[in-house]
């Protein structure tokens, strides 16, 4: 494969890193409109809950996506 056809590493081993770190905030976030739904039902609130489920999703399909490229510069020799 041609070097200017290899896909930037370090660009997405930043993606990765701010992914991950973005992470719990979504989950946090998610997981508060689940308990707001729960108690207070509104079209509104199921709008959003699915929403954040949706991103949640796309963010875990972007890293597993992220770490199967990444996976040939993680790897070591094996001794």
């Amino acid at each position: 494969m041609a070097a200017d056809k290899l896909p930037d590493f370090d660009e997405l081993s930043v993606e990765l890193v701010r992914l991950r770190a973005r992470e719990p905030e979504v989950i946090r976030r998610l997981e508060m409109a689940e308990r707001r739904q729960v108690s207070f039902p509104s079209p509104f609130g199921q709008r959003e809950l699915q929403r954040l489920r949706l991103e949640r999703q796309a963010m875990i399909d972007r890293i597993i996506e992220l770490d199967a490229l990444l996976l040939p510069i993680r790897r070591t020799p094996e001794s």
